[in-house]
């Protein structure tokens, strides 16, 4: 019984293997008949009488008589020879070729014998190795999969170490941590509000910073606006939208802007100050957060409202119809409490546009940082700001301003500045009251844009100590100058450092060229 079997499974593996060399030697032969027809398959049979041929879809067998030629091919493992003997000696990258051709057509074992070649004669083939399932790392070929573990692991360290964290399975930077903290979410990888992403799910459009259907910003692009449900013309809107209650609006990513002046200075604003937010980011250090500097919880930052008025008097009613009156009479202000920053225009649109962005960065820092500033460095950063020039396209801050810088050269002269170590302490309050607003003011825009601007690396590197001992601070009200003033003092060599840093202030920016100062027009009426 065990022969019987034996010689069955015999028979059985010879069959196999018979069939194993039919497909790596099969034929491509071309038969071709008298009648036209062309039939390929393969040869199994033949005589002096008929051909049998092997086709697709079956076996058949043609008379001589019938034949008008046959073309033999060559088998795969024949081609495959004659390639081989016509490669160079050592020629490894030619044998890998001749390998990728085996594989695609089938002859796995000599694809094999092949692969193995190639290696023998170039053990660092990169093709061969990664056909063999290996990677390079740190100069050496390694299995693939563990390969991929290791570089894994080492792209997750790199990204850690530049402060990247994994986030809902996806690796975040530290600028897309921040936007997630603040409540942004991406929508077709662009980051937006959860308002904003909800507005877009349903199809709305941003047209001129207004968020509308696609049917109405066809309207809008027409020159009509909608007003209470009903669509009105241009020149009707104009008449509604000079009354403040129902004002342009605009809406940024980090602000709310509002004037009753007209649409495309709604528009300028809104793109001015989202260039400024850069700016001031640049200055401050950190972004809006519903988190302090020292870690404290405060309110989650909402976008910044910024109002500007078509007229003085419509921004004095306005303050005086909110409990404001104490603001009448001033170009413009920052209210903190309310996180509010408002102006007026009086047909002075680069007075106000130049305003609100040095204004802005008293915003800015109370919504990222949280903390007051000195008096003295509050207004000359304002006044660095407000040194700033809008090409309809790009904002550029930091000019210097001429009337600034001639008036505290004036006062030099005459010996009329106050000494250094008197304005980093004074209260911006007291000076008011005092009536030295004009000379406080020249004497902190200059000792500040000399800070920011001119000053070399390590006066540099000690104010920006300084900045951010002033920012960690917990100063309660009203003893923020005088501590300041002490850190300051600490900082730069006592009373006498600070007066040399005041004296090198002042030197540093009388000699700034005639060609990089800029007058500045002041608001129209107003008297030098």
């Amino acid at each position: 019984m065990s022969m019987v079997l034996s010689r069955s499974l015999t028979r059985i593996l010879v069959v196999v293997a018979s069939a194993l060399v039919l497909v790596a030697v099969a034929r491509a032969d071309i038969v071709k008949l008298k009648d036209g027809r062309k039939l390929e398959g393969e040869i199994i049979e033949e005589s002096s009488l008929e051909v049998k041929l092997k086709m697709r879809f079956g076996t058949q067998s043609f008379p001589r008589s019938e034949i008008a030629s046959i073309e033999r091919k060559k088998t795969d493992a024949q081609e495959l020879e004659e390639r081989k003997n016509a490669l160079r000696e050592g020629d490894a990258d030619g044998r890998f070729q001749l390998m990728r051709w085996a594989e695609r057509q089938g002859l796995r074992r000599e694809a094999k014998e092949l692969l193995n070649e190639v290696l023998r004669l170039d053990p660092d083939h990169a093709g061969a190795r990664e056909a063999n399932g290996q990677k390079k790392v740190d100069g050496k070929w390694i299995d693939a999969a563990e390969a991929d573990v290791l570089l894994a692991g080492r792209e997750e360290d790199a990204l850690r170490a530049k402060g990247y964290v994994l986030h809902e399975g996806q690796w975040r930077s530290p600028e897309e941590m921040q936007k997630i903290r603040l409540g942004f979410v991406l929508h077709d990888d662009v980051w937006v509000t959860p308002e904003e992403k909800e507005l877009l799910d349903k199809g709305y459009v941003k047209y001129k910073n207004r968020w509308v259907t696609l049917d109405d910003r066809t309207m809008l692009a027409r020159g009509y606006d909608r007003y209470q449900g009903e669509w009105k013309k241009k020149e009707e809107m104009l008449a509604l939208r000079t009354d403040w209650s129902t004002a342009w609006e605009a809406l940024t990513p980090h602000y709310l802007i509002r004037t009753n002046i007209n649409e495309e200075y709604c528009d300028e604003i809104a793109a001015i100050m989202e260039k400024a937010f850069v700016e001031y980011l640049k200055v401050v250090g950190r972004e809006p957060t519903d988190v302090d500097i020292r870690g404290k919880k405060k309110s989650a930052p909402q976008r910044m409202p910024v109002y500007i008025f078509a007229s003085e008097e419509e921004y004095s009613d306005w303050c005086r119809n909110n409990r404001m009156e104490n603001n009448v009479g001033l170009d413009g202000f920052y209210n903190a409490r309310k996180n509010l920053l408002a102006s007026w225009s009086g047909n002075n649109l680069e007075f106000s546009r130049r305003f609100v962005v040095g204004l802005g960065i008293w915003q800015y820092y109370f919504n990222s940082v949280g903390n007051g500033l000195p008096s003295w460095f509050s207004e000359g950063i304002a006044g660095y700001f407000t040194g700033s020039f809008w090409d309809g396209t790009d904002l550029r801050v930091g000019v210097a301003d001429r009337a600034q810088i001639d008036f505290a050269e004036k006062l030099n002269d005459q010996g009329k500045l106050f000494t250094w170590n008197q304005l980093i302490t004074d209260d911006l309050f007291e000076v008011i009251e005092r009536g030295d607003f004009k000379r406080f003011a020249a004497q902190s825009y200059v000792l500040t844009y000399y800070l920011v601007k001119g000053a070399d690396p390590a006066t540099k590197a000690k104010f920006q100590e300084f900045l951010d001992r002033v920012k960690r601070h917990p100063f309660v009200m009203g003893n923020v100058d005088i501590l300041a003033a002490d850190m300051l003092r600490d900082l730069f060599g006592g009373r006498d450092g600070v007066e040399q840093l005041g004296r090198q202030a002042l030197k540093w920016t009388l000699t700034i060229g005639e060609e990089n100062l800029h007058a500045f027009p002041k608001r129209l009426g107003d008297e030098e």
